[in-house]
């Protein structure tokens, strides 16, 4: 439902642009490492793995144990962490809409929507204080976002804390429309000022389609 999988930066001063998605993710490693682990446990009486067996599972698990924040986009939690520490330290207003905009991106790729929501909303308040030029740039991306928070929220709060076999089956219909609508009617009022600045923007179109569909 949420139309994009991982967040895009602002254009100017580009945030976070050290950290670099590398190697697999340590989710999938762990996940395999355990599997075969589990196989060396169900082996029947008799069967015998190959030498090769146990040894992937001791590399993965090693791979796993060295995961870096730093090196792999797909640990936002940990990413998220990293840039609090960064925005406690910073003082200086104009620091701190980028240090609260990479964060905000890790707490919304790591599925702590309405924390990610406030960020973003003070993101808003500080660029229209401290750089207006870059807010007049970034505004839409940055609404984008919001949209992308109300969406998750509605998400979890329908699709997924109240689950029902119509859920997330395109048209939505029946048990499909979301019986808490605080996240779908946050997205319409956020993506609607999208489509009256860019009434060409198809992906937002399309997403304010998802949204009402919930309603």
């Amino acid at each position: 439902m949420e139309g994009v999988s991982r967040i895009s930066r602002p254009a100017e001063g580009t945030p976070n642009h050290h950290f670099q998605s590398h190697g697999i993710p340590s989710i999938i490693l762990a996940w395999v490492a355990g599997m075969c682990f589990i196989g060396l446990s169900f082996t029947g009486i008799g069967q015998s793995l190959p030498d090769s067996t146990p040894e992937m599972a001791r590399r993965l698990a090693s791979i796993h144990s060295r995961k870096n924040p730093e090196r792999n986009s797909y640990l936002s939690l940990e990413r998220a962490g990293i840039y609090q520490k960064r925005l406690d330290a910073t003082t200086d207003p104009q620091s701190r809409i980028t240090a609260l905009w990479d964060l905000a991106s890790e707490q919304l790729n790591a599925a702590q929507n309405e924390t990610a929501l406030e960020n973003f909303l003070e993101v808003e308040k500080l660029a229209q204080i401290h750089k207006p030029d870059f807010y007049h740039k970034n505004k839409l991306l940055l609404w984008h976002h919001q949209a992308l928070c109300h969406l998750r929220i509605g998400e979890l709060d329908n699709c997924l804390n109240h689950h029902s076999p119509d859920s997330c089956i395109f048209p939505l219909a029946g048990g499909g429309i979301h019986k808490l609508t605080r996240g779908a009617e946050g997205a319409v009022a956020v993506l609607t000022k999208i489509l009256q600045e860019n009434p060409s923007d198809v992906g937002n179109r399309w997403l304010l389609n998802v949204a009402y569909m919930a309603l």
